[in-house]
């Protein structure tokens, strides 16, 4: 009855109650790696007593409403096709005109030949840009930065090298008031993959898009990325436009035709099966140094065997 304590809510209903409003939530402390956790059943709801195993309270909820839930809808919940999405590249026409020469202005990486970008006056490096504006030039509309592939043996340093550059370029297009207006275009040639199969084979180019989206992210409008395979090179100025016209902050050209990203429903898996984890491999914990990282390695070591785990935190040793 009301007051009581019992059975957990909903254990003994004839259908599956699942929460749904929560009154008078409260947290009292943090850090708890262990919950004791009291039910009381009230008139329509049930209290939520937290505490850790001091006895110290941890949370409370005044009440949390449950709800009925047929359990046909419960069932294969787990395939569902709507439960997970994936990005897809959805194919848009190719603008007619490119951009008008004279309006862009390319910066190239040392490893990064000029003539990569036509229809644009080239600078060796920012400072050239620099010194340009200095001499009375005009600030361009776009800055087009040319990123080489990769090329060299050891795919870790020369990410390192390519970011470097490109961090330092960055943060000085966006420092100088002349260049307010100047939207940046980084151009990249398979950085990304456009299909399941395809693979990213230039790895330095994929942390640079990575650096480069979350330059989009803090400078909303300032900042395109397109992305081409050897066969559409030439379309390069037909792309910037397309970018620029349909407001789309990333592009990419396969084939000769251009595609931009899109959320869509991902497919069931076809084979549901559980995965075995190899006991003698290395699995890697993103987010691997708070609280829920450390409940995932002892689970992954304790339930499947695991022995080897890198944790990588954005704290790095910090942490």
């Amino acid at each position: 009855g009301p007051g009581t304590e019992g059975a957990p809510a909903g254990a003994s209903a004839p259908t599956p109650l699942l929460p749904f409003v929560w009154t008078g939530v409260r947290l009292h402390a943090l850090g708890a790696g262990t919950l004791r956790v009291r039910l009381t059943r009230t008139d329509d709801a049930v209290a939520v007593s937290l505490a850790d195993p001091a006895g110290q309270p941890v949370l409370s909820a005044d009440g949390l409403v449950m709800r009925p839930v047929d359990p046909r809808r419960l069932a294969g919940l787990g395939q569902r096709s709507d439960a997970l999405f994936t990005v897809d590249w959805t194919p848009v026409p190719l603008a007619a005109e490119p951009y008008a020469p004279g309006t862009a202005v390319a910066l190239c990486h040392p490893g990064t030949a000029p003539t990569a970008l036509p229809h644009t006056t080239a600078h060796a490096d920012v400072d050239g840009l620099l010194k340009a504006l200095d001499a009375g030039a005009a600030a361009p509309e776009l800055l087009l930065l040319a990123l080489p592939g990769d090329d060299a043996p050891d795919p870790v340093s020369a990410t390192h090298r390519l970011t470097g550059w490109l961090l330092e370029t960055v943060q000085r297009w966006l420092a100088d008031e002349r260049l307010a207006r100047t939207r940046l275009v980084a151009v990249t040639s398979g950085a990304v993959a456009t299909a399941a199969q395809a693979g990213t084979p230039a790895l330095a180019q994929s942390a640079a898009w990575g650096l480069l989206r979350t330059v989009q992210t803090e400078t909303p409008g300032r900042c395109l990325l397109l992305d081409t395979d050897d066969a559409s090179a030439a379309l390069l100025p037909r792309a910037v436009t397309t970018a620029l016209a349909l407001a789309e902050p990333q592009l990419v050209l396969r084939d000769g035709g251009a595609a931009v990203p899109r959320l869509t429903h991902a497919a069931p898996p076809a084979d549901p099966a559980r995965r075995v984890l190899d006991q003698d491999g290395t699995v890697l914990v993103t987010g691997g140094t708070g609280t829920l990282g450390a409940l995932i390695a002892r689970h992954l070591v304790t339930e499947h065997g695991v022995r080897h785990l890198v944790l990588a935190g954005r704290r790095g040793e910090a942490a």
